[in-house]
């Protein structure tokens, strides 16, 4: 459901301003000039939000948000109150009589930024189902709040003793672990927090709200020390939990994006751009893990090396778009050939490698005879072609023999294979 703002501004050039920006959010906007239009659109129309100018012909921006704050349908709708007279007092008043945040107008970036992060934190918290972990002992309070997070679309798993609810927590996913303190069992909240922050998984940094009774101070910054990431104190006003709980989602969000960009990133680094495959980087940190466990599990580790024939005939005659279709044929065909636990690599060039675990020396060889065979079958871009191959495999009682050393065997049995007029394996 598209999101729906009220614009009260009295200014052509702002009004241009916030309109555009809460458009391009996907945010549908109605406006009025004065504090009266701004009233009269409200008695025909919900909104979710309220941007409005402290500066009315008719009234005053922290007098009208007052009047909002005092009408049912507008108590809780958050309220944006814009000035050209930015500064702490203005900013207190506008606070104490209920906006939600003020923005400074001389400063037209920031007003975008808070509309496009505003819509995007709505958006969520509307259309994302987030799971949460509850443990909470009362159940007169549990049912209570279960059914305040099921009505903002999250998704609730509740136990009552944290040893239960710790046990959830390893086998399953969550957002977000809202916890009481003071619970049934033998493990409190203050241990269940730090179970959780001493997991050894990206599960450590699932976001935790705490909620107690206990109005001493102490005992609130011993959970934050713990771990808890906020805290709220019984008797539970719900309109505030919601508004915790959806920072805290938010919070989960940003990073859940992070992680992402970081593997994205290092998917990256570690793949060549054309074809897919591992590149250089990958090898070098993959095949020490291989060797060192090869030597210490005793099993056997073989590498293929192979050099597409004449490719610079083929990138000559036919174009570097054909080169790159050939290669990336080939790629695909080797890719298709490694088993789990063994990786294909383009070395440079035309020239590839592949790294087989658990695999002796023949059926590395048998291997490459396959693919061998199998390379004459392709045809992309109607071009026939070529490949030779040459093999070596890890001597596990020299413990100096490394990658490097294994390629070199290897690559002097290619450079024999092309000597041998191409198209064959040599090991």
């Amino acid at each position: 459901m598209q999101l729906k703002a009220l614009l009260i501004e009295p200014s052509k050039l702002y009004e241009k301003l916030f309109s555009e920006a809460l458009q391009s959010a996907d945010i549908e906007v109605d406006t009025g000039k004065t504090g009266q239009q701004g009233q009269a659109l409200l008695k025909i129309c919900n909104y979710d939000f309220i941007f409005m100018s402290m500066q009315l012909p008719d009234c005053n921006g922290i007098d009208l948000c007052m009047q909002f704050r005092q009408t049912e349908n507008t108590a809780n709708t958050p309220i944006i109150i814009a000035t050209s007279d930015y500064n702490k007092g203005i900013v207190r008043h506008a606070f104490y009589a209920g906006a939600t945040d003020v923005l400074n107008k001389r400063n037209p970036n920031t007003l975008i930024q808070y509309i496009e992060n505003l819509s995007y934190k709505s958006q969520q918290s509307n259309t994302v189902t987030s799971k949460i972990l509850y443990v909470e002992d009362s159940m007169s309070i549990a049912l209570t709040t279960i059914a305040v997070l099921e009505d903002a679309n999250l998704e609730v798993d509740h136990f009552i003793a944290a040893e239960d609810g710790l046990i959830a927590f390893n086998k399953n996913n969550y957002d977000l672990v809202i916890t009481d303190i003071l619970l049934e069992g033998n493990m409190q909240g203050n241990g269940f927090v730090r179970a959780i922050r001493q997991s050894d998984d990206y599960k450590r940094n699932i976001p935790i709200l705490a909620v107690s009774g206990l109005k001493d101070t102490a005992r609130k910054v011993e959970l934050l020390k713990a771990g808890a990431n906020d805290f709220i104190g019984k008797p539970i006003l719900y309109e505030e939990f919601l508004a915790r709980t959806h920072n805290l989602l938010y919070s989960k969000q940003l990073l859940d994006k992070v992680i992402e960009q970081k593997e994205q990133i290092y998917e990256l680094a570690i793949r060549d751009n054309l074809t897919g495959l591992y590149n250089r980087n990958y090898l070098a940190e993959a095949s020490k893990a291989l060797i060192d466990d090869a030597r210490r599990h005793n099993f056997p580790v073989s590498l293929i090396i192979t050099d597409i024939d004449f490719f610079k005939k083929v990138n000559d005659q036919y174009g570097h778009q054909t080169g790159d279709n050939v290669l990336v044929a080939f790629s695909k065909l080797l890719q298709d050939e490694t088993r789990s636990g063994d990786f294909s690599v383009r070395y440079g060039g035309e020239e590839f490698i592949i790294l087989l675990s658990h695999c002796p020396l023949q059926s590395a060889v048998e291997k490459a005879e396959t693919i061998r065979e199998k390379t004459l079958l392709l045809s992309p871009d109607d071009v026939s072609f070529s490949a030779s191959f040459g093999v070596s495999t890890l001597d596990i009682s020299n413990h100096e023999m490394d990658l490097e050393q294994l390629i070199k065997i290897a690559d002097n049995a290619l450079y024999s294979a092309k000597e041998s007029g191409r198209n064959c394996v040599i090991y």
